[in-house]
């Protein structure tokens, strides 16, 4: 039994091993089931939807030379904790970084692309996506320090391929941007937030995100 255990918990430090030394040098597949639900609930063409993005007018913040919303106390006051809901829908908020006992490698992934994005570092973001993510729709761009708050994690499935073993987990993710500046999104204005579906793939020696997807709205 002691052994088992040991061999279990090597192979889990191997992967946060792997996340770690991608996420420090900077720097597959896509869950099928969400594309069936993404094309479900998408009743709108896709030129309508195109046409709607394009009549939206966003104003973004604009940053005074040296300002850094990490400094801002007004930020600092906000709710900045991941809340997690699992698949039962019990909420938690991680406050103590434990983020493997709560939702395992997948949340931990989660946890990364947060501090990548708040503390802009780019290189930092693009090692948790899969090559074919980046090749896809291309590698995130610089961008400034993004003052994310009130972010939700649920989440929503959970597949184990019989074949490989690897398996895909499946978020619905929604988090907030004060005083956006439009560096990282454009899609969202100043403290107003869209949920996205994010599908991240567990294999026997690696973990990253595979894909991204805008939740579409029915109405």
């Amino acid at each position: 039994m002691d052994k088992k255990i040991t061999e279990k918990n090597t192979v889990k430090n191997n992967k946060r091993k792997v996340i770690l030394l991608r996420i420090t040098v900077g720097a597959v597949i896509a869950l099928l089931a969400l594309f069936a639900l993404y094309s479900a609930l998408k009743f709108v063409s896709p030129d309508e939807n195109e046409k709607e993005e394009q009549t939206v007018e966003r104003h973004f913040y604009k940053p005074e030379p040296g300002e850094d919303i990490r400094n801002d106390k007004e930020y600092l006051d906000k709710q900045r904790d991941i809340t997690y809901y699992d698949g039962y829908g019990n909420g938690y908020y991680i406050t103590d970084g434990d983020y493997i006992k709560r939702g395992g490698l997948p949340l931990e992934v989660m946890h990364y692309f947060f501090d990548a994005v708040i503390n802009g570092n780019s290189a930092k973001l693009n090692a948790l996506f899969s090559e074919e993510y980046l090749k896809s729709k291309g590698e995130f761009k610089d961008f400034g320090p993004q003052g994310i708050y009130d972010i939700t994690v649920a989440l929503e499935n959970e597949e184990i391929d019989k074949k490989t073993g690897n398996t895909t987990t499946v978020y619905t993710v929604s988090y907030k941007i004060m005083k956006n500046d439009g560096s990282f999104r454009r899609d969202i204005g100043s403290d107003s937030s869209r949920k996205q579906y994010f599908s991240i793939l567990e294999t026997a020696t690696d973990i990253f995100i595979t894909e991204i997807v805008d939740v579409k709205l029915i109405f």
